[in-house]
């Protein structure tokens, strides 16, 4: 990806060479001061709807918050960048999140989204 990078740390992030340049033509270089900076979480936030679908335990913190808001959350199996490598599943799961945030269920997993059935 650059000399900054280990190929070992990346080569599994990619299922594939096609998906791996696709991401290397489009990405922007940003400056260490954004990764550095912390939001103020604006009022209201918490009682406005949101949920959370994580690809493993990378962001832990970040599901655990979205938990306590009482966001449905939902984790799949993967690493950092699994909708290049399961786009169908990441995309059900996010079909699953919506409806739950739609029906005011929040927390509730209706299940294996690879069944196809969000009903």
């Amino acid at each position: 990806m650059d000399e900054l990078v280990e190929e070992s740390d990346v080569v599994d992030l990619f299922p594939d060479a096609e998906s791996r340049a696709a991401v290397e033509r489009e990405r922007q270089r940003l400056p260490l001061s954004y990764f550095e900076e912390t939001l103020a979480v604006p009022p209201g936030w918490d009682g406005r709807p949101g949920a959370y679908l994580a690809f493993g335990d990378t962001y832990s913190v970040e599901r655990d918050a979205a938990e306590r808001r009482g966001w449905p959350v939902r984790t799949l199996s993967g690493g950092h960048l699994h909708q290049f490598h399961d786009p169908e599943g990441v995309a059900l799961a996010v079909l699953d999140l919506l409806r739950q945030v739609r029906l005011g269920v929040p927390g509730q997993d209706v299940g294996d989204t690879r069944s196809g059935s969000l009903t």
